[in-house]
């Protein structure tokens, strides 16, 4: 056997630094070593497909090269990487998986568990960035708590609503609000 005792780390050729998947596209971002080429072509492949080069870049200055990939499906699983040639030779940075999430829909899943006996946590997604508000009301329709929750942006949250322990046992409503959009469910409160 050798050993191989290294004085450093060792480079890279070209490094993702960055995946971000939404339902409609996915953008990559690398970033390439000293020695890395400068001009690529991006690939992919489905699970069940061979690789195919959907686009061709460039590093920019700084040794980025941003691609954003605005043909996939919801839902699909893609692999990517990067090609080119050197010295004759095809070559290759390593693959990545990326998920692609199904579309995002307004949901409140509602009191986590329910009846609520200790902290009152609430289960909902959020189908975009923008203004969102999650009240708890008693059965008269009077708010008891209001929370601004559109800064948590598009996708499946879990909060606690309320600072204390001290909502009083009773039968309430939960309310999500965003946009036109109203959904609604019941919670019981036990303690």
């Amino acid at each position: 056997a050798q050993r191989y005792f290294g004085d450093g780390p060792t480079p890279v050729l070209v490094a993702l630094v960055s995946v971000e998947a939404l339902p409609n596209r996915v953008t990559l971002t690398w970033q390439r070593g000293e020695v890395a080429p400068h001009d690529v072509r991006v690939e992919r492949r489905h699970e069940v497909e061979d690789w195919r080069v959907v686009g061709r870049a460039s590093f920019d200055g700084a040794g980025r090269l941003r691609f954003e990939d605005g043909y996939v499906s919801a839902g699909s699983r893609y692999a990517y990487r990067l090609g080119w040639s050197e010295a004759g030779a095809e070559r290759f940075s390593a693959e990545t998986w990326v998920d692609v999430p199904v579309a995002l829909t307004l949901a409140l899943e509602g009191a986590r568990p329910n009846p609520v006996v200790g902290p009152f946590q609430v289960a909902f997604t959020l189908q975009r960035a923008e203004a969102a508000t999650l009240e708890l009301l008693d059965v008269a329709g009077r708010q008891v708590i209001a929370r601004d929750v559109g800064s948590f942006g598009p996708g499946a949250h879990v909060i606690r609503l309320g600072e204390c322990n001290c909502t009083p046992p009773g039968v309430y409503w939960l309310r999500l609000t965003q946009s036109a959009r109203s959904l609604v469910k019941r919670a019981v409160v036990v303690r």
